[in-house]
C-alpha cells in the first residue's frame, strides 16, 4: 500500500545538534547521524516542505534533506511511492543530482538524473491520484525504476556514509542559520516561563497581601498566557502558524503592562516591584516583534 509522507518531529521541538548529540549519533550509524540534522530541518520548517517553509534552508541543507527523503522513500517502496508521496518535483525539479556529483557522489548524481527522464516522461500519469490496487500496479507499469532501485539499495550504505562524512567536514554549512532560529526560540521560552512564574507569584502575593482580586485575575491570565502562546508555537504546523501564535503572546505582553500600569498606578505595587515586573515583560515584546518580523521577511 502507498505509504502516507511521515512527519517525524510531530512531538518534538526544535533542538540545534549539540556535540553530546552528535557523537551519539554517529555511534548509532551513519543514519542516525544524518536524521539529526535532518530531523531538525523538518522540526524549524514545521514538518513539512511548503512555499513558507522551503526559505528556511539553505541550498545544502535542502540536499541533505532530499537525500534523507530519498533514501527513506526508495528503501520502503521506491519511486513510485515517492512520487505519489508527492517528493517528485522536491527531487527532481531542484539541483539535487547536480549538488551530490559535487559531494562526491556521481554515481548516484547519474542514477537520479535516470529517474529524472522517466519521472518527467510519464509525469502526469505518476502523480495522478490512485487507489491502494492502481498505486501497486504502478510497479509493474513502472519497471524502468526497478534496476535504478536496485542500484541505489547495493550502495545506499556507501551512499549515506559519503554524505555524512561530508557534512562531518563541512559541519557549519549544515547548521548554518539554524543556531539563531533554534536559540531564539530557546530564549523566547525560557524567559516566558520564567516571567509566568513571576507573575503567579505576583498574583498570590495580591490576593493574600493585598486582598486585590479583580485586576490580579486579570493580569495572572494575560502574564501566564504569553509563555503559553509561545510554548505552543514550538508545534506549531506551519511558519504563519508559528508566527500566529508569536502574534497573540505580543499582544498578551501588551495586555499584562496595561495591569501592570494599573496595579502601580492605584498602588497595589511599588516602583521597584511595577519597574522590574515591567522591564521583563518589555523585553519579551521586544523579542517577540523580533521573531515575528523575522518569520514575515522568510515568508
Amino acid at each position: 500500500m502507498k505509504k502516507e509522507p511521515s512527519n517525524p518531529t510531530g512531538a518534538t521541538p526544535t533542538q540545534l545538534p549539540t556535540d553530546e548529540s552528535l557523537r551519539q549519533a554517529a555511534s548509532e550509524g551513519m543514519d542516525a547521524f544524518v536524521n539529526l540534522f535532518t530531523d531538525t530541518y523538518l522540526q524549524l520548517m514545521g514538518g513539512s516542505l511548503t512555499a513558507e517553509s522551503m526559505p528556511l534552508l539553505t541550498a545544502d541543507q535542502h540536499t541533505l534533506l532530499a537525500y534523507r527523503i530519498l533514501r527513506d522513500e526508495l528503501m520502503e517502496g521506491g519511486f513510485c511511492q515517492l512520487i505519489q508521496n508527492g517528493y517528485g518535483a522536491y527531487i527532481f525539479h531542484n539541483p539535487v543530482a547536480k549538488a551530490l556529483r559535487l559531494w562526491g557522489l556521481n554515481e548516484l548524481g547519474k542514477l537520479l538524473y535516470a529517474a529524472r527522464e522517466i519521472y518527467e516522461a510519464h509525469r502526469q500519469d505518476l502523480e495522478r491520484e490512485r487507489t491502494d490496487e492502481e498505486f501497486m500496479a504502478m510497479y509493474e507499469q513502472y519497471e524502468a525504476f526497478d534496476e535504478l532501485e536496485e542500484q541505489f539499495l547495493d550502495k545506499e550504505e556507501y551512499f549515506t556514509a559519503t554524505i555524512a562524512t561530508y557534512v562531518d567536514e563541512h559541519i557549519e554549512k549544515f547548521i548554518l542559520g539554524i543556531r539563531d532560529k533554534v536559540m531564539a526560540e530557546y530564549v523566547l521560552k525560557e524567559k516566558s516561563l520564567a516571567f509566568s512564574i513571576r507573575i503567579v507569584n505576583l498574583y498570590k502575593y495580591l490576593r493574600s497581601t493585598k486582598h486585590e482580586h479583580v485586576m490580579s485575575k486579570q493580569l495572572l491570565r494575560s502574564g501566564t498566557s504569553i509563555g503559553a502562546n509561545i510554548h505552543e508555537a514550538t508545534y506549531a504546523e506551519s511558519p504563519v502558524d508559528m508566527g500566529h501564535k508569536y502574534s497573540i503572546a505580543q499582544k498578551e505582553c501588551a495586555e499584562t503592562g496595561y495591569w501592570l500600569t494599573l496595579l502601580h498606578q492605584t498602588a497595589y505595587i511599588n516602583d521597584t516591584e511595577y519597574e522590574s515586573m515591567n522591564r521583563d515583560n518589555t523585553e519579551l515584546m521586544k523579542i517577540l516583534s523580533t521573531t515575528i518580523i523575522n518569520l514575515r521577511n522568510k515568508g
